[in-house]
């Protein structure tokens, strides 16, 4: 009976460390898609302001105005 306690003991604490490598894993794989996801949206709100102010100079220049900068 001893050796099954010990048995059960010791299948509990693998699958309780595997659950704990497997939830740091997703942790470590969270925070990394956070920061590309951020990156991205820093990227395309760039790219859109840019876009932003390349269309108002284009609509100044199409009404014969000279745009300031």
């Amino acid at each position: 009976m001893q050796n099954y306690q010990a048995f059960t003991a010791w299948v509990r604490s693998r699958r309780e460390e595997r659950i704990a490598t497997i939830e740091a894993e997703l942790d470590r794989t969270q925070a990394e898609l956070r920061r590309t996801i951020l990156d991205l949206s820093a990227a395309l709100g760039a790219e859109a302001h840019e876009a932003r102010k390349a269309f108002i100079r284009e609509s100044f220049i199409a009404r014969g105005e000279i745009p300031r900068d």
